[in-house]
């Protein structure tokens, strides 16, 4: 285990000797809740180490959670999709220098059946300038996925998805539903579901019928609203 944990670092700390790039910035990311705070520390070295003495298990999420993965983006574009060390609570690496780059960190988990999909997930909006050195603190919350959808009742969609479960200091108030007619457009907010156990919901506004939508379920906790969850298979509205 040591051996293990000794390898990150190290790796951590090889990414903080500089920027190859005079277009690069370095983000340190720290995943957990907003009781890991930044370390405040003379050098990155020692601050590298200081965030690693902080195990996952500290935090509100759980240990069992699925394989993290760091996703950067910007203006709806993928640019940078990159595996998280096992175990890992923070980790540094280089990044292209921009406006608006949303750092994205998610769990991906065996649900149970066969497949996968997301179960933690959080993210932040960030702008970083060429030899930037930033830190920030990501809390990881629950996403759920949908179970059930149907689209043929020719004026209504029904949905019902999993329930959230209340961990550390992020109770569960509702959920959030979203729909878009693109797979990877902007999906919008089309309802709301008070309750941690109201988890279903029939979506009648502005349907059109023979047209096909897209769904997403976000869990809303007293410290905030987490991702949505993965998106619906497609579902057309028919009315025969």
């Amino acid at each position: 285990m040591k051996t293990r944990w000794m390898l990150i670092i190290l790796a951590v700390a090889a990414l903080a000797i500089g920027c190859s790039d005079s277009n690069m910035a370095r983000v340190t990311i720290v995943i957990g809740d907003h009781s890991i705070a930044k370390a405040e520390a003379p050098s990155l070295i020692d601050r590298v180490l200081s965030l690693f003495s902080t195990r996952v298990e500290a935090a509100m999420w759980p240990s069992a959670h699925g394989a993290l993965t760091l996703i950067i983006s910007t203006g709806g574009a993928q640019i940078l999709s990159a595996p998280i060390p096992t175990g890992a609570t923070s980790f540094s690496a280089e990044v292209p220098a921009g406006n608006n780059l949303e750092l994205t960190v998610i769990s991906i988990a065996d649900d149970g059946y066969g497949g996968l999909y997301t179960n933690y997930g959080a993210s932040a909006t960030i702008d970083l300038a060429p030899g930037d050195d930033t830190t920030v603190v990501l809390t990881m919350l629950q996403m759920t996925k949908i179970i059930y959808i149907d689209g043929n009742y020719g004026s209504s969609v029904e949905l019902s998805w999993d329930s959230a479960e209340n961990q550390g200091s992020a109770t569960i108030e509702g959920y959030n539903i979203y729909r878009s007619t693109d797979l990877n457009g902007t999906y919008s907010l089309v309802g709301s579901k008070e309750g941690q156990y109201n988890t279903t919901h029939s979506d009648y506004l502005d349907l059109v019928n023979g047209s096909a939508y897209f769904y997403k379920i976000s869990i809303q906790t007293t410290i905030g609203e987490g991702i949505p969850c993965d998106p619906s298979g497609t579902i057309y509205v028919y009315n025969p």
